[in-house]
């Protein structure tokens, strides 16, 4: 018996590290693989971030159409750019959660068509049958070089355009009352059918 272990023994020496010598093997490209994936998630997840802020600035462009300074959002002008504002505090450049993604004030198009989609001037406040178009434009640098080969560079161009319908309220109609020539009687509350 004890002749029967040693022979089993020899037989798996020679093979006692080619587990470790495949895994080592493997990890390479798993390991290019996992960061591609991961570098994929980021390109996807600034891609939703840019359509987002787009949508932020048309709907900030529906209520303020002439609200645009063509300079980065500060607290000095703040109230004087709100479109560029909004679409810069949706990327979160000006919140607590920074992102990788910048969009300067100079990636920011605002403009403005009529009902049947002609480019038009923007107007100073919404105007009925207007609608306010905000493109955004961004670079998102690659982490990998493996997808850096596959698209040819490192830095990736996104953009996204969103279109929405400027919002004008109606102007309340507030009735006025119809001047009398001559006073009336009020009515009075009756005693015994009476008024005092």
């Amino acid at each position: 018996m004890t002749e029967v272990l040693a022979r089993s023994r020899r037989r798996r020496q020679p093979h006692r590290g080619q587990a470790l010598v495949e895994f080592a093997l493997l990890l390479v490209p798993l390991m290019f693989l996992l960061l591609g994936a991961v570098d994929l998630g980021r390109v996807f997840f600034a891609q939703i971030t840019i359509s987002n802020a787009a949508r932020a600035g048309a709907m900030q462009a529906a209520i303020t159409p002439a609200s645009d300074a063509g300079a980065d959002c500060t607290s000095a002008n703040y109230s004087s750019n709100l479109i560029v504002c909004a679409v810069q505090n949706e990327t979160g450049q000006r919140g607590a959660s920074s992102t990788s993604i910048v969009i300067p004030a100079s990636a920011i198009t605002v403009s403005c068509q009529d009902a049947s989609g002609a480019p038009t001037a923007c107007p100073a406040a919404p105007l009925l049958g207007t609608r306010a178009s905000v493109a955004v434009t961004a670079r998102f640098n690659l982490l990998t070089p493996m997808l850096q080969a596959v698209l040819g560079s490192s830095t990736v161009r996104l953009s996204s355009t969103a279109i929405a319908d400027q919002q004008q309220l109606p102007s309340p109609v507030v009735p006025t009352p119809a001047a009398s020539a001559s006073p009336s009687s009020s009515p009075c509350p009756k005693k015994n059918g009476k008024c005092p």
